[in-house]
């Protein structure tokens, strides 16, 4: 009888020590006198006789290494890469990683699985099959960014290829693990000047920021007033923007001018000043 052998992807051991290769137990029956030896064929099949009562068929594989896919792990900018936990006692566990995912050194990873000879499509292991049998690591984001996906660029275009792609026999591949800013706290600012000054020619008018970032930290453009008027800072709602403010990702940012007290005779104030005389 035949048992499904041979498996694609490996090799069915018949001559390695006693204990790691193919063995039926017993390995003799008794047929009146006769002494059958019962043995494993190298397709699977059993050659010998029955015995009355039971019969074992232990069936050892080995890798065959030329069907097998290389993959290594990288943690992209913004992000990090672990194999815990790996108990395979406990593969319900959350975040668990199977054992077969091991250190390539550094934070990377490395796994083989299937390949695809050129003929076995459906037996090769997609980015899909390989989290579905937990053969990825752990992808750990830094703070304000999300995990994105596995990125595999095999023909260097730039565009990752979709979770359903199978791998090459033989070949080996990086998997880079992409993490993107969490739109959630990043945005754009824009800087505009009201009357009376602008913008200086060539310095930017936007700038890229999270909502953690302090006012200090921003790289303003540079402005210029009107003849007798001066910069009065930068405003936000009517609220001058102070060095420890924190910004607002999709707002917009005002440089503000008044005049100026000297050549116009009159107190300084800033914009948007207010008061009242007691009678």
């Amino acid at each position: 009888a035949s048992y499904g052998i041979p498996l694609y992807g490996y090799d069915l051991n018949l001559n390695g020590p006693t204990g790691k290769k193919s063995n039926v137990d017993p390995d003799t029956t008794t047929v009146g006198t006769t002494h059958v030896p019962n043995t494993i064929s190298t397709n699977g099949d059993f050659n010998g006789a029955m015995p009355d009562d039971e019969l074992d068929l232990n069936y050892r594989f080995d890798r065959d290494l030329s069907k097998w896919s290389h993959i290594i792990f990288k943690p992209g900018a913004h992000g990090s890469l672990n194999n815990q936990p790996n108990d395979d006692s406990n593969p319900s566990a959350p975040g668990y990683v199977s054992p077969d995912v091991t250190s390539a050194g550094g934070n990377d990873f490395k796994v083989d699985v299937l390949g695809n000879d050129g003929s076995h499509q459906a037996e090769a292991y997609s980015i899909q099959v390989m989290k579905d049998k937990h053969l990825v690591p752990n992808t750990v984001a830094d703070h304000l960014y999300l995990f994105e996906g596995w990125f595999r660029d095999t023909n260097g275009d730039g565009i990752r290829l979709p979770d359903s792609e199978v791998f090459a026999s033989g070949a080996t591949e990086t998997l880079t693990a992409s993490f993107i800013e969490d739109p959630a706290h990043w945005g754009d600012i824009q800087f505009v000047a009201d009357a009376h000054g602008s913008l200086n020619a060539g310095d930017p008018t936007s700038a890229h920021v999270n909502d953690e970032q302090q006012w200090s930290s921003i790289a303003v453009p540079g402005v210029t007033p009107e003849p007798n008027y001066l910069h009065h800072g930068w405003f936000l709602n009517g609220h001058k923007m102070e060095a420890t403010d924190t910004v607002k990702p999709g707002e917009t940012y005002h440089a503000q001018f008044g005049k100026d007290p000297i050549p116009w005779g009159i107190p300084s104030q800033a914009p948007n000043a207010s008061g009242h005389i007691n009678n």
